[in-house]
């Protein structure tokens, strides 16, 4: 399935660890958007990119925090 294709039901039903690693996914799709659009399309996607990543990092120290 295409990451794009991702739902926010299908959200609700992972693991913390299993979003984790969602976010870095769609982060990666984000960089290989920005790729291939134009400069204005590329800051976008680069700055969605580091929104995943950056959720996936606060995702990991709450795991971290309740281990």
């Amino acid at each position: 399935m295409p990451l794009s294709e991702f739902t926010a039901n299908e959200w609700k039903h992972l693991t913390p660890a299993r979003r984790v690693q969602q976010c870095h996914r769609m982060a990666e799709e984000a960089r290989e958007l920005a790729q291939a659009g134009p400069d204005e399309m590329r800051r976008a996607y680069e700055q969605l990119a580091q929104t995943w990543d950056q959720l996936a990092d606060q995702i990991e120290k709450i795991i971290k925090a309740n281990n």
